[in-house]
């Protein structure tokens, strides 16, 4: 039997590098819990000083993480 589960809700989700993120059983229990869709850069502050300039509407970039955990059956 075919189901459609929505993937979008409960991320975990932290701005800046996190060094072993990519490992299987990496702590994100301080992360941060979003909804896709997501973006992390329009929560930043608006800056002529930020690297993207006008062309990225003078918000942040960097890099940001996100993960999700889910269990499947068997079937």
């Amino acid at each position: 039997m075919r189901q459609r589960i929505s993937f979008n809700e409960n991320w975990s989700f932290s701005m800046g590098d996190a060094p072993g993120a990519e490992q299987a059983g990496f702590d994100v229990s301080a992360w941060r819990r979003v909804n896709l869709p997501h973006d992390w850069s329009i929560a930043g502050p608006f800056s002529e000083d930020n690297p993207s300039g006008g062309r990225g509407g003078y918000l942040p970039g960097g890099t940001g993480w996100y993960r999700k955990t889910f269990q499947l059956t068997e079937a």
